[in-house]
């Protein structure tokens, strides 16, 4: 890979799966959300040859196999129970990374992933999630840092777009994989929900899967 237009496409792949990714955990699964994710999620799954493909088979086929508004009306209680934090009992903890950290809701780890956010040129990620640690809201910053890079490549300014790989690579490291695969586990083990655990499965592979990306391209590019 060593032309812009490559380095382009890759960067647009990847804010687009990251928004995707962030929509399981920041939307409720009304009709027309369902539906929109299995226009985007066909494509991909028939072209499936990663680590990836199976909870990618798995969603194409859930999405396929009832009508959206059936399966919108079995996933709405669920997604509250698992994503919302109603209350103690009812679901595990709401994804926030402070809550699997073991630091202070809106404590320093929420304070840090903000200036992440800050030092990329954003403010709030997503204002009604409230801290900025919400899984959803860290997963929007990927894609839109992503998205950035893409631009900066368009521009041929690499070195805006390695400056924000790097950003990736560091929040990555720092943030969600020092969380994510223990917020998963419990996901796993709280629902039955073949939707929300293929949904958990498809997050925890694309981090894998980035993570291995980011590290061979920067490498590449530093070697260039």
């Amino acid at each position: 890979m060593n032309t812009f237009h490559e380095l382009v496409e890759v960067a647009e792949i990847r804010s687009k799966t990251w928004w995707l990714l962030g929509r399981f955990y920041l939307e409720r699964p009304e009709p027309a959300y369902l539906r929109e994710l299995s226009e985007a999620i066909q494509p991909a799954e028939s072209d499936a040859n990663g680590i990836a493909d199976k909870p990618l088979r798995l969603l194409a086929r859930l999405l396929d196999s009832e009508s959206l508004e059936a399966l919108s009306n079995r996933l709405m209680p669920e997604y509250t129970r698992l994503f919302r934090g109603i209350r103690e009992g009812y679901g595990p903890p709401p994804p926030y990374e402070s809550l699997y950290r073991g630091d202070e809701f809106m404590g320093d780890l929420a304070a840090d992933v903000q200036r992440v956010y800050t030092a990329g040129g954003f403010s709030k990620i997503v204002p009604e999630v409230g801290a900025a640690d919400h899984l959803g809201a860290e997963l929007r910053f990927l894609s839109l840092s992503c998205f950035n890079e893409m631009e900066a490549w368009r521009n041929n300014d690499a070195t805006g777009a390695v400056q924000h790989l790097e950003a990736q690579l560091g929040f990555l490291d720092q943030h969600l994989l020092a969380w994510f695969p223990v917020y998963a586990q419990r996901i796993l083990r709280e629902t039955r929900e073949p939707f929300y655990r293929a949904a958990v499965q498809l997050t925890q592979d694309f981090l894998e899967q980035d993570r291995l990306c980011l590290e061979q391209l920067h490498s590449h590019l530093e070697a260039a």
